[in-house]
């Protein structure tokens, strides 16, 4: 018991967001070997878009890697599985001084999803979770939520003009893993 709280609290630590039910044409995601089908930002109402950190998942100080205040999405449909949308900006010098002057960075970042011309300005990540790797967690807020039930395989796309570009699917045993796949994607691309 003690066990899994941490897990939970582990998990909302490293990507603070909740995820909606969105319903869209969701084939072929399956597969989960070609592109997607899918496009994550398609069905707004229910894209939820925050500010948040990726971290390495490595823990001791010296060895601790973190990005702060990056554009996080989440997408969500549960009869098909949960993906975290990560937008690592190609300029955050600029990126910095639109969310400093920004009244609401939220909408800030939701248009990053509609627009094709503003997406240009990222590497958009997509990290996908299928239905059957998902668990359903009870969250700080009590509200009930899903996290990967590890082991399980993450499929990583790369958003490129209007598509979703299957890069890799990756095992993923720990917590840890988690953060440093989503960090190592982000800062070294898709090696």
């Amino acid at each position: 018991m003690k066990k899994a709280l941490l897990r939970i609290l582990l998990i909302i630590f490293l990507v603070i967001g909740t995820t909606y039910s969105q319903t869209s044409d969701l084939e072929s995601l399956s597969s989960n070997t070609t592109d997607s089908k899918v496009d994550f930002f398609k069905n707004q109402k229910d894209l939820v878009c925050w500010i948040g950190e990726l971290s390495n998942g490595l823990y001791s100080q010296n060895r601790r890697r973190s990005i702060f205040n990056l554009p996080i999405m989440s997408y969500n449909d549960d009869s098909v599985g949960q993906c975290r949308i990560v937008c690592y900006p190609k300029n955050r010098k600029q990126w910095e001084l639109i969310i400093k002057s920004s009244k609401d960075t939220f909408k800030t970042v939701r248009q990053i999803s509609l627009d094709l011309a503003e997406q240009k300005k990222y590497d958009i990540y997509g990290f996908f979770v299928s239905k059957n790797d998902l668990m359903h967690v009870e969250d700080y807020n009590s509200q009930n939520t899903k996290a990967p039930k590890l082991p399980c395989f993450f499929t990583v796309y790369k958003k490129v003009n209007a598509k979703w570009v299957f890069l890799k699917k990756v095992k993923i045993d720990s917590d840890s893993e988690v953060s440093g796949l989503w960090y190592n994607t982000v800062v070294n691309g898709a090696k």
